[in-house]
């Protein structure tokens, strides 16, 4: 958040070195210039709390999705019974209860799962916020 200010200072500043000079004795040019500098700066304070509150509704979403979950299927709880056993006997047919486990596992920790992120938890063990960028 704060670096999309930044860079937009930063380039305005550049801007300012090179063509600014000629325009630095007109006294309306210092306004203008500090009008720019005052939106560079609300910008970066509105994406940053943006930022901010993003990353907060997110740790409340993983915080109600991991709620009572055991990290076994066999525990998970359904609205209607009857599917929950379907769903249950059709994961034990497949032979993929552990991949199946694993990736919930992977969802909650990371913010997301796709098959690189399951065969990389396999490997080295669960990436926390993996899913999730600054």
């Amino acid at each position: 958040g704060m670096c999309a200010g930044f860079s937009f200072a930063g380039g305005y500043r550049a801007w300012s070195n090179y063509y600014g000079k000629q325009l630095h004795h007109n006294p309306s040019f210092r306004y203008v210039e500090c009008a720019l500098w005052s939106l560079a700066l609300c910008v970066a304070v509105a994406v940053a709390e943006a930022d901010r509150l993003w990353d907060q509704q997110s740790v409340e979403e993983a915080f109600n999705l991991s709620r009572g979950f055991t990290g076994d299927l066999r525990d998970a709880k359904s609205s209607v019974e009857s599917d929950r056993e379907k769903i249950l006997c059709e994961l034990e047919l497949s032979g993929q209860e552990h991949r199946v486990n694993l990736a919930i596992e992977v969802l909650l920790t990371s913010g997301m799962s796709t098959p690189s992120l399951q065969v990389a938890a396999e490997t080295v063990g669960l990436l926390e916020q993996a899913g999730y960028w600054n």
